[in-house]
């Protein structure tokens, strides 16, 4: 495809790429002290888990602000006569994310030891259902 097509196409993106660098630098802040408690030899593997996790916690975040600001339903048009409604992207990026996101928590928390690994579980569950009220 060529570049030029897009060029009509508003920048959809919230958060600015400095505040997304931010949100991401944060949140693996926060998931190192979650997961401290990696035995040495496992946390070589742990390192590019959290990196992962907090890029999609921060895609997630993006995800979400524009399912707020622009809905989660959008209008479609193909051709002169067909249009309709269908789910907005956002929530379709969304949808994968969350679901990509939990794997990669779960693998996280599969890695601890059995009593962090329930406090960290508790968090997650938190974090799940923080989003809901």
């Amino acid at each position: 495809m060529n570049e030029e097509m897009f060029e009509d196409i508003p920048e959809v993106s919230i958060f600015s790429e400095k505040e997304k660098t931010q949100m991401k630098q944060k949140e693996e802040k926060r998931l190192k002290k979650i997961f401290k408690d990696y035995r040495p030899e496992v946390n070589e593997l742990v390192k590019p888990l959290i990196d992962r996790c907090a890029f999609l916690f921060t895609e997630l975040k993006e995800a979400e602000a524009q399912i707020q600001k622009f809905g989660s339903v959008e209008v479609y048009k193909n051709g002169a006569n067909q249009w309709g409604r269908k789910k907005s992207a956002s929530v379709e990026v969304h949808n994968i994310m969350i679901k990509n996101y939990a794997v990669v928590i779960k693998q996280l928390i599969d890695l601890l030891p059995k009593e962090s690994s329930d406090k960290a579980m508790d968090e997650f569950k938190d974090f799940l259902t923080s989003g809901k009220k």
